[in-house]
């Protein structure tokens, strides 16, 4: 593969990403057009990608918050546990993730 081409795949794979999963397929499809061999590179891609994420990757939490959390506090699908610390880019929490019903 060409550098220009890995170029346009990784283009296509990072906007890809910001595509709703169950609509990404056919958005690579459709932006790589008639280069079906693009478009198999990118899906490769993604299938890569999305097989190694964590569960914490699939559901990120960010949060701006008008108060410090305390233990017990909940946040999404998480219970806080404890601060672990804090810094110019925000604070940084230990907490656990509810266990699935």
């Amino acid at each position: 593969m060409s550098i220009e081409r890995q170029r346009k795949a990784e283009g296509i794979f990072r906007e890809a990403l910001s595509q709703d999963a169950s609509a990404r397929d056919a958005w690579v499809r459709s932006t790589c057009g008639e280069d079906a061999a693009l478009a198999s590179d990118v899906l490769e891609l993604l299938s890569f990608h999305d097989a190694t994420l964590t569960p914490l990757d699939r559901t990120p939490v960010v949060a701006v918050l008008p108060r410090e959390l305390a233990a017990g506090d909940r946040i999404g699908a998480y219970t806080i546990e404890r601060k672990i610390g804090s810094g110019g880019m925000g604070e940084v929490y230990a907490a656990q993730q509810a266990s699935p019903k």
